[in-house]
C-alpha cells in the first residue's frame, strides 16, 4: 500500500553530510523539498526517509494509498500505541 515505485524503476540515491543545527537542517528541508517537487512532476516518487521533510501535500501525491493504510491503522491500533516520525506527520486519527 505504501510502495515508493509502483513499476520497475531506477532511483537515485543521495549521500549528504548534514549538520545538526537549525540552519544545516532547514537547508536540507528546503533542497529535499525541490527534489521531491521535481519526482513528482515526472509522476515519480520518494523512499520515506528517515527525516519527515516533504509536506503533507507532497506526501499524499506521492502516497495516494496512505488513506486506506491510515484506515488500516486505525482499525488496528485504535489506541495509536506503535507510532514513528512519519504517523506523527502525516496520520491524523
Amino acid at each position: 500500500m505504501m510502495a515508493w515505485a509502483k513499476t520497475e524503476v531506477f532511483a537515485f540515491v543521495i549521500y549528504y553530510r548534514q549538520g545538526v543545527s537549525s540552519t544545516e537542517k532547514q537547508k536540507v528541508k528546503v533542497w529535499t523539498q525541490q527534489l521531491i517537487d521535481a519526482s513528482l512532476s515526472e509522476e515519480g516518487s520518494y523512499y520515506l526517509p528517515y527525516q519527515i521533510y516533504a509536506t503533507p501535500t507532497q506526501f499524499a501525491k506521492a502516497y495516494p494509498n496512505s488513506s486506506a493504510f491510515f484506515k488500516l491503522k486505525k482499525k488496528y491500533d485504535p489506541s495509536y500505541k506503535f507510532r514513528n516520525k512519519l504517523f506523527d506527520a502525516y496520520y491524523k486519527n
